[in-house]
């Protein structure tokens, strides 16, 4: 498909035509560094024995390419998940809700099992949260 000409060898135009339209966003430069290591005999084509290797080891690293950015997105939503687990200035969920519990009953002044506008605005105020009037404000 790519060759041609049908000389059974690939010309340099011929190969550049199989880098790029092989979805691998190669820099210009790259793809002559790769041709130069196909073309092992320096006689301006890549023949069949040069090609097969070098397509080897750029697929091999390709994948591996691939595989680590799948680790690494792995790895950053797990911190993600683990960070969601600290919540808020080192507190993981049940001593969040321990200390919500603590909050809620000490402002629930009159007793009524909920916390009306000024009473919750004032739990958030002395929560250890440590919460900017602005957040308190969007929270309440």
């Amino acid at each position: 498909e790519y060759d041609e000409d049908g000389n059974g060898h690939l010309d340099r135009s011929e190969f550049k035509k199989i880098l790029t339209s092989a979805a691998m966003n190669l820099k210009k430069q790259e793809i002559h560094k790769i041709m130069a290591e196909c073309d092992d005999n320096d006689d301006g084509v890549i023949e069949y024995r040069e090609f097969v290797p070098i397509m080897v080891d750029i697929i091999h690293n390709l994948k591996s390419t691939m595989n680590a950015q799948e680790a690494r997105i792995e790895a950053e939503q797990e911190a993600e998940a683990a960070a969601e687990e600290y919540l808020l200035h080192g507190m993981d969920r049940e001593q969040l809700e321990t200390m919500f519990a603590q909050v809620f009953h000490e402002f629930d002044a009159d007793g009524s099992g909920g916390l009306d506008y000024k009473e919750f605005k004032k739990a958030l105020k002395s929560s250890k949260l440590g919460l900017s009037k602005k957040e308190i404000n969007l929270l309440s």
